[in-house]
């Protein structure tokens, strides 16, 4: 953050996940209001059609250049879809549907587990796992592979900024209709994991 003081800008913390976590890191915006505009919304939480989000602002100027900017594109949200997330929060449905999504994320995150083993991208309440690939697979290949077998993963380059990133794919338990074939793509991802590229050709070792 000291950074961000001496150069005179701000930084945008982006939060779609922590309220799946029991005990979440805190946010930098908790740390340091000064400098960091807060963003964290509902789709990722409770259902993607709700496309609810909420900014924290760290003082008026920029509260300001912010509301302007939302209207330049957007007059206004859905008013409807506003009142449905009031009604959830004022209910209590709010609440039972994000255990709810945590039981079911847990549950993924275990089977998951059990299968590819216990890897340092796995978080036991994420919706994602961040899988490191064995030294013969690149991201890409890994990825272009997967998709033949009816996966549909996504490569380490789509979260890079710029430059060469490690060989990691990502897997996205949320997108997965039922527990049965989450089970089975665990399976097919471990299988895949076990194949070697050598002249463009795939061995099983």
């Amino acid at each position: 953050m000291k950074i961000a003081h001496d150069a005179g800008i701000y930084v945008i913390e982006d939060d779609p996940y922590s309220l799946l976590l029991d005990t979440p890191i805190p946010a930098l915006s908790a740390l340091e209001r000064g400098r960091v505009i807060y963003i964290a919304t509902l789709a990722k939480v409770l259902s993607p059609g709700l496309r609810t989000a909420y900014v924290a602002l760290p003082n008026p100027e920029i509260h300001q250049r912010f509301i302007t900017a939302v209207r330049a594109f957007s007059l206004t949200n859905a008013g409807l879809l506003s009142a449905l997330t009031l009604r959830w929060m004022q209910s209590g449905l709010a609440g039972t549907i994000l255990a709810g999504i945590k039981s079911e994320l847990r549950l993924r995150q275990s089977i998951a587990r059990n299968i590819l083993g216990d890897r340092p991208g796995m978080n036991p309440n994420g919706p994602h796992i961040w899988l490191h690939l064995p030294s013969w697979w690149n991201s890409s290949d890994f990825v272009a592979y997967a998709h033949h077998r009816g996966l549909a993963l996504l490569p380490s380059s789509v979260f890079a900024v710029c430059g060469s990133t490690s060989e990691n794919v990502r897997i996205s338990l949320g997108s997965i209709d039922n527990i049965d074939d989450v089970e089975k793509a665990m399976r097919d991802i471990s299988i895949i994991l076990q194949y070697r590229m050598d002249n463009n050709i795939i061995s099983v070792v």
